[in-house]
């Protein structure tokens, strides 16, 4: 998102406006057109990298499960259900980790002016937020046979699509 914030009483070309129009005055001359850029970063990311995230893993989930179900010849039919039962759920459980991150965009986008840090510190909580959501969901005993799997698809897929778009 850029705001671009002009002198007070001039336009976009840089001509004067409103009663006092200083056209060809020696004011004028020596009064440089100018525009301020004042950055922020943009929210968009967080909701770009978080749709991608619930869109991609389950999709890439699926195709991995085809990929090992044609060397074993053990092809399910219901992996495209259990796609979209994960993009389902992926999108309600990851709620919580969302709103964790918006929470901090703002402190963070105040204290990390370079977006790459910005970037890693946004993910690092996302990541860490999902590997907690996966393991609560699954518990300490169900968690490394197959929780693991989810957590890391789902870590890979934060960073990919993280350090795909843009922060500003």
């Amino acid at each position: 998102m850029v705001f671009v914030l002009g002198l007070a009483g001039w336009g976009e070309e840089g001509e004067m406006t409103g009663p006092n129009n200083y056209e060809g005055s020696y004011i004028r001359q020596y009064i440089p057109r100018r525009q301020y850029y004042i950055t922020f970063m943009n929210r968009d990311y967080l909701i770009r990298v978080w749709l991608t995230t619930i869109i991609t893993a389950p999709i890439i989930f699926m195709l991995l499960s085809a990929v090992l179900a044609f060397k074993t010849s053990q092809a399910d039919p219901d992996t495209f259900y259990f796609v979209l039962f994960s993009m389902l759920f992926g999108f309600i459980l990851s709620i919580p980790t969302l709103l964790i991150c918006i929470l901090l965009f703002s402190v963070l986008e105040k204290k990390l002016k370079n977006p790459l840090e910005f970037k890693a510190a946004i993910l690092l909580v996302a990541s860490l937020g999902m590997f907690l959501t996966f393991f609560i969901l699954y518990g300490p005993k169900y968690y490394i046979p197959a929780g693991l799997r989810f957590s890391i698809l789902y870590g890979i897929c934060i960073l990919l699509a993280g350090f795909f778009y843009r922060v500003r």
